[in-house]
């Protein structure tokens, strides 16, 4: 066979190996994904409605979680929330956390209301707490936006 030939043989096996290859499911280990559903903002404290995903076949089950919340680098709200909850495998929840916010932070949502920004930059730390004490901690990200025709409406 010549060497022309028997290029052309092994870059066709190759091409047809590493087409085979790409339908193979991914593996995640990610368990649990969250977002700021909505955000409000009241006269003397703030409502945060966090979406948490279930993407385990399992019940996760916490007896309370513990928030740090940032709008463009800016500290907006840390709280601990003591309230048990179990979120059922492959679900999704929103759970309602009244906590205040912090004088420079709550100025970032005031531009945004005001329309002076359109988008800020979210970070979320949350530690979730179960039984036996803090059980993982993990970060999230995001953009949060004024909610057209309502103010101190964020989402």
């Amino acid at each position: 066979m010549s060497r022309h030939r028997l290029s052309t043989v092994l870059i066709l096996i190759l091409s047809l190996t590493m087409g085979c290859m790409g339908g193979l499911p991914r593996v995640s280990t990610d368990t649990l994904r969250v977002s700021i559903d909505s955000l409000e903002r009241t006269e003397d404290h703030l409502v945060i409605n966090l979406a948490l995903r279930n993407l385990q076949e399992r019940e996760l089950a916490y007896k309370a979680l513990e928030i740090q919340l940032e709008l463009d680098g800016t500290k907006l709200a840390g709280t601990r929330h003591e309230m048990p909850f179990e979120l059922p495998a492959r679900s999704r929840e929103v759970i309602r956390i009244e906590t205040t916010g912090s004088s420079a932070g709550l100025e970032h949502l005031n531009k945004l209301s005001e329309g002076q920004r359109q988008s800020l930059p979210w970070t979320l730390e949350l530690g979730m707490i179960g039984e036996r004490g803090p059980t993982r901690s993990v970060e999230y990200e995001g953009w949060l936006h004024a909610v057209p025709g309502q103010i101190n409406r964020f989402r």
